[in-house]
């Protein structure tokens, strides 16, 4: 089911189909009835209610944000479905950004870390990525010119240069003020950061 799964979001996200086509499809081509499919994209979407926020998740957009920084929010998901969640988390007051979610215009593209970077008013090499996707977060980030990456993770894996590995966002501050990025209030150049 994962392959479907990930060739009909390939091709949802390549603009060959639509998100109701993706979620009815992947079902029917492993042999489930229309009507069917219907209930079951039902009961199988509706795990993505239980996400909760991460430990320490809410304390690192605090204090990013005490630092005077700019922070976005790069999704695949629908922005629809970003608002709500955010909303439901308490969490929409945190971003100054959340990018626009467009079929063909997706992470990992250039063109969409290249994008928030300048929506927050920042230059690519003003703007760390945090996120906890190797292949689709962070190294794109890093290509796209992104000064550094914090990757969360609980893998043990080498990690490129430019390129820190963390086990909880609590971690994130240490880093942050390792590469220097407390912005001085009112710094209009403030850097951004960018994140999952």
């Amino acid at each position: 089911m994962t392959q479907v799964n990930t060739e009909s979001w390939r091709r949802y996200m390549a603009g060959e189909q639509t998100l109701e086509q993706h979620h009815l499809g992947r079902w029917a081509s492993v042999g489930i009835p229309e009507a069917r499919a219907r209930l079951v994209d039902v009961e199988y979407r509706a795990h993505y209610d239980k996400i909760r926020v991460r430990v320490g998740a809410r304390a690192m957009l605090s204090g990013l944000r005490s630092r005077g920084l700019r922070i976005g929010l790069l999704s695949n998901s629908t922005q629809e479905y970003v608002g709500e969640r955010l909303r439901k988390m308490r969490l929409e007051g945190f971003f100054d950004h959340v990018a626009e979610f467009q079929p063909g215009r997706h992470k990992p593209m250039r063109a969409v870390f290249e994008a928030s970077a300048d929506a927050l008013g920042a230059r690519p090499a003003e703007t760390v990525m945090v996120g906890d996707l190797l292949d689709i977060d962070i190294l794109p980030a890093l290509d796209a010119g992104y000064r550094h990456a914090i990757w969360v993770t609980n893998q043990s894996a080498p990690v490129p240069e430019a390129v820190t590995a963390v086990r909880s966002p609590r971690d994130v501050l240490r880093i942050v003020d390792a590469l220097g990025l407390n912005a001085p209030p009112g710094n209009p150049s403030n850097p951004g950061v960018a994140g999952r």
